[in-house]
């Protein structure tokens, strides 16, 4: 190992020792195998790493627009499960392990800002040869989106974000002290985040995030809200849904922010949702992503 490479290491992302690397692995493969089986799976080398991206798609499909999902804070690609079917009735899915969480992705260089999240994003996309997507992301993916979106926004056909971190409002300071209170102990922060006593899909998703938890070391720093300039740059057609229970931020307040700043913005609030409103409502998630897209039809076609 170069010289150059031991400063970088402290400042890359991954599990803290193989043997847990291991067992999270172990986990991912065995919770996989209740997905679709996808048609191709990429590996794809960026600036900053390994970039593992799973494409699904029917016969008859594969030239409508492509849905690019981007999963939330340690979930990976496999909390799309109870989605991806719905999903797959509108085009080519591409669900991508996000540099930088625990995954099948690796990351290998150090990802420090808004720009360097945003390139590896595009090298992926460019090696896919996808011209223009649409993007569904779910918290942390929803940022990834949007914030991929401002810088290229030329790329994205549409936008859906499903309660989105840092795009419309930061943390919330009451959430922040009750992680205080908690001594960040992430067993309870989660299941706090998602007014759970217990994780979601325990058996198989729930185990991955419990060995992320654990054991994988985050070393990308905390993204920052996107600013008023930075919305006004989604000019695409944008649906965010905001979780009425959700602890992470005020949805109304970040309603009402993003209904100002965001034009061509389709924004709502559920009430009785969590924040993992993807797997709780996913029936309804889906019907009002097929809405939007059917509604944008000459956006998207």
């Amino acid at each position: 190992m170069d010289l150059f490479t031991k400063i970088q290491k402290p400042l890359i992302s991954g599990f803290s020792l193989p043997v847990y690397e291991k067992a999270f692995r172990k986990a991912y493969e065995e919770t996989f195998a209740y997905l679709p089986r996808p048609q191709t799976i990429y590996d794809i080398s960026t600036s900053f790493g390994e970039v593992r991206v799973y494409l699904f798609v029917k016969e008859g499909l594969k030239t409508k627009p492509p849905l690019v999902l981007l999963h939330g804070h340690y979930a990976s690609s496999i909390m799309w499960q109870p989605n991806l079917y719905a999903f797959m009735e509108k085009g080519p899915v591409y669900a991508v392990d996000l540099l930088g969480e625990p995954g099948k992705s690796i990351q290998r260089k150090p990802i420090l800002k808004e720009a360097h999240r945003a390139l590896w994003l595009l090298e992926v996309l460019q090696k896919l040869q996808l011209k223009k997507v649409i993007f569904i992301g779910s918290s942390l993916g929803g940022y990834t989106a949007a914030n991929f979106a401002r810088f290229y926004p030329d790329k994205v056909l549409a936008l859906i974000l499903l309660d989105p971190v840092f795009v419309f409002s930061y943390v919330s300071l009451a959430t922040v002290g009750e992680f205080f209170r908690m001594g960040f102990d992430k067993d309870k922060m989660i299941p706090f985040l998602l007014h759970r006593q217990d994780f979601p899909l325990k058996n198989t998703l729930g185990k991955t995030i419990t060995l992320g938890l654990a054991h994988y070391r985050f070393r990308i720093p905390m993204p920052r809200q996107l600013s008023q300039r930075a919305l006004k740059k989604l000019t695409m057609p944008v649906l965010a849904i905001l979780a009425g229970k959700s602890r992470l931020q005020d949805p109304y307040k970040a309603a009402s922010y993003g209904r100002r700043h965001l034009e061509n913005l389709e924004m709502e609030v559920w009430a009785e949702a969590s924040h993992a409103m993807s797997f709780e409502n996913n029936e309804e998630v889906e019907q009002r992503v097929h809405l939007f897209l059917q509604n944008h039809n000459q956006s998207t076609s």
